[in-house]
């Protein structure tokens, strides 16, 4: 492998990866909440605030998971083992739910903003 074959390599990733970068500055002055709209003597309001959107979008994610099997794409004899494959998962997660609220913690709050946290940092770290 010569230095040429890398340099052209390396062309390559920084192409590929161009958008990408972009996109991660045009997010970060977001988060900064630069005002790009701003113009000469008019008022203007940047309200981009993280916990807003963190709650937003913790309350989209925080769903009953349904577990169910259509039963029009079922043979008849398949249609009693998925309502009993159904009502398994139902009372597992009822387990769940039970075990965390009697700490007075939901299960799916913290899973969800465990990964929005993390999300978070992983934007912030690179």
């Amino acid at each position: 492998m010569h230095s040429h074959d890398i340099r052209t390599r390396a062309g390559h990733l920084e192409r590929f990866w161009r958008t990408r970068n972009d996109k991660f500055k045009e997010w970060y002055e977001q988060i900064r909440m630069v005002d790009t709209l701003k113009q000469r003597d008019m008022e203007s309001f940047v309200g981009n605030d993280p916990r807003a959107s963190f709650n937003l979008i913790s309350s989209l994610l925080n769903q009953k998971i349904p577990h169910r099997l259509q039963p029009d794409r079922l043979n008849p004899e398949q249609v009693a083992p998925a309502a009993e494959l159904s009502f398994m998962f139902e009372v597992i997660w009822e387990n769940i739910f039970d075990q965390y609220r009697l700490r007075g913690r939901h299960y799916l709050d913290d899973l969800i903003n465990f990964l929005l946290c993390t999300g978070w940092y992983t934007a912030f770290a690179t």
